[in-house]
């Protein structure tokens, strides 16, 4: 049986072909809408967007138009973040012990007690 390897960060994302250790890489920014991007924390990590625009060649009305400046606009904006703070925050948000107590808290608060020696059958 063949074996296959996966990779889950790009080359230019790997620490090793930086050379530089991964807590010194830089956060990418990002440019979201608020329902389809919840890593993104506006002005922080990214911009957030009031909808996704076509593409240039598909604009079709004014609204078009302005949601392709809007999104034109936010993307320049973001290459001016700085992207260790963006770096910082995301390290933050990504923490293994973070994510396993949000986890945790959520699994605990869904939980419904049941035992079948209560009597409330």
């Amino acid at each position: 049986m063949p074996v296959v390897k996966r990779f889950m960060t790009a080359p230019h994302v790997s620490h090793r072909a930086s050379g530089k250790p991964p807590d010194s890489r830089p956060g990418p920014r990002g440019v979201g809408v608020r329902t389809g991007a919840p890593f993104i924390y506006d002005g922080v990590t990214g911009l957030f967007i009031d909808r996704l625009p076509p593409g240039a060649k598909c604009v079709k009305n004014n609204a078009d138009s302005s949601a392709l400046d809007a999104y034109r606009n936010s993307v320049h904006r973001v290459t001016e973040m700085d992207r260790r703070s963006v770096r910082v925050a995301a390290a933050a948000e990504f923490d293994t012990e973070r994510i396993v107590d949000r986890v945790f808290a959520e699994v605990e608060g869904l939980r419904v007690v049941y035992s079948p020696w209560s009597g409330d059958n």
